[in-house]
């Protein structure tokens, strides 16, 4: 039953995200959220984002960000190194 939710439900690659930031990684001032891209699935659960300034070290699953219908970032736009979060959130303010 699991399995047949979680293909059900997977959400593609190529697809931008909205990341929600805890209140731990971000500033009263720093952006409330940021937008990601899909990069890989790994064990059809979890998920590889990046954002502009680079890949983000952790692995999401799909409870923890949102499908965006308008296509901010392309993957020519992604960055490559990686980097946390917080490294993110800080650079976007």
């Amino acid at each position: 039953m699991k399995a047949t939710s979680s293909k059900k439900f997977q959400k593609p690659v190529g697809q931008n995200v909205r990341i929600k930031i805890s209140d731990i990684d971000r500033a009263k001032m720093d952006p409330r959220s940021i937008i990601a891209f899909i990069t890989d699935i790994k064990d059809e659960e979890f998920y590889e984002l990046a954002t502009k300034l680079g890949k983000l070290k952790v692995l999401y699953t799909s409870n923890k960000f949102t499908l965006r219908k308008e296509n901010f970032l392309s993957i020519e736009e992604v960055g490559t190194e990686e980097i946390s979060v917080r490294e993110v959130v800080n650079k976007c303010t």
